[in-house]
């Protein structure tokens, strides 16, 4: 298989050759999800030269053809060593790598003592894919509390839970985001070929699948609103006749 300079890929090809390739292993996942969700490391041509090697095609998810990408998590120490970061971003590349099995000789205190409130999140949302929770449907609402608040009383949830069109606008907008994401902005003749080109398609495909279900399922939620609108209205008012049954 023919390999690929990483270092001539942006972050928004490189991302999803990172993750066919971690797909299948939760620490692997959650630690390429990590820096994907960081953004920093995926622009640096240092670290994408040292660390990162990629072929233009191989066995992906499912048994797919597609271009992969992986990253050496054992050679993170070093190459960490002397790289020129900041602090919170060199404390993010390591926490990655921990999650992807690297063994490092610094502390977890140490690691997250730096993060801002953005990487404290992406660090939270990969450690529940590390822990498989996406796939068991766990959560957990993680708050503080004031300092005079009673440590063992939790803070109540008071957002409205989301109603259904809210649900169904946002996967709609992840689906669009997915299908943009697929769409080649190469030159002419240079975009997937072959299996890989096939597996766009199929991909395309189930994207239009998903947008198909979402709207019946629209139709069918707005059938049963109006369904039980109309059974409230005969209860409330049994001498009118049922809109179904009104003749004239």
């Amino acid at each position: 298989m023919p390999t690929l300079d990483p270092t001539s890929l942006h972050p928004a090809d490189l991302a999803p050759m990172l993750r066919a390739w971690a797909s299948g292993s939760h620490p692997s996942e959650a630690a390429s999800g990590l820096l994907i969700a960081h953004g920093h490391w995926l622009h640096r041509r240092d670290f994408l030269a040292r660390l990162v090697d990629a072929v233009d095609g191989g066995w992906g998810p499912r048994g797919t053809v597609v271009p992969l990408a992986a990253i050496d998590w054992h050679g993170v120490a070093a190459f960490a060593a002397d790289a020129r970061a900041s602090s919170s971003e060199l404390a993010v590349l390591r926490l990655a790598a921990s999650l992807a099995g690297s063994t490092l000789d610094v502390s977890l205190m140490e690691l997250t003592a730096g993060l801002d409130d953005t990487n404290a999140r992406h660090l939270l949302d990969a450690l529940a894919h590390r822990l498989g929770w996406h796939q068991r449907g766990t959560q957990h609402l993680v708050t503080g509390h004031q300092a005079d608040d009673p440590p063992h009383r939790a803070t109540p949830w008071t957002e409205p839970l989301p109603t259904f069109e809210e649900l169904r606008g946002h996967a709609y907008r992840l689906l669009v985001d997915a299908a943009n994401a697929l769409r080649s902005d190469h030159q002419p003749g240079t975009g997937p070929s072959g299996p890989a080109a096939d597996a766009v398609r199929q991909a395309f495909a189930s994207i239009g699948a998903a947008k198909n279900a979402l709207d019946d399922a629209a139709y069918a939620h707005a059938r049963s609103h109006a369904r039980h609108r109309a059974e409230a209205d005969s209860a409330q008012y049994p001498d009118q006749p049922h809109p179904e049954t009104r003749h004239g």
